[in-house]
């Protein structure tokens, strides 16, 4: 059975922190205010999610297609902007543990192919 933290192994306050630097370096800024609150409710993954294009700066969207959208060449992409490989999963819907930490490569894995939405931090949101 796969080990998932529990509410007092989860450290919420840098959870909050990471998330909201990727909503102040990632969000549009005229979406910031809005999402910052957001950042609070059970819903935030999935209000980014049906609302990206709307939300996220374009100058950091990165579209994959063809093998850049598997799990190695997404890594092979993340790998060309940050060495960092330990990853946060901030939320989702269902299949993701907030506030679980692991490997970026795993972190793909898992949340590859969920339409729901996932949201994986590295660099602190940054």
């Amino acid at each position: 059975m796969e080990d998932h933290p529990t509410p007092s192994q989860i450290d919420n306050t840098a959870i909050l922190a990471a998330t909201e630097a990727f909503v102040n370096t990632f969000v549009v800024r005229h979406k910031r205010q809005r999402y910052r609150i957001l950042i609070h409710r059970a819903d935030f993954i999935d209000e980014l999610h049906h609302n990206l294009e709307q939300v996220l700066d374009e100058r950091y969207r990165v579209i994959l297609s063809g093998r850049e959208s598997l799990p190695d060449g997404i890594l092979e992409s993340i790998k060309k902007i940050t060495n960092n490989v330990d990853a946060v999963l901030v939320g989702g819907l269902g299949h993701v543990h907030p506030g679980r930490r692991m490997p970026l490569e795993e972190a793909i894995e898992e949340c590859l192919g969920w339409m729901q939405g996932a949201l994986v931090l590295l660099d602190g949101g940054r």
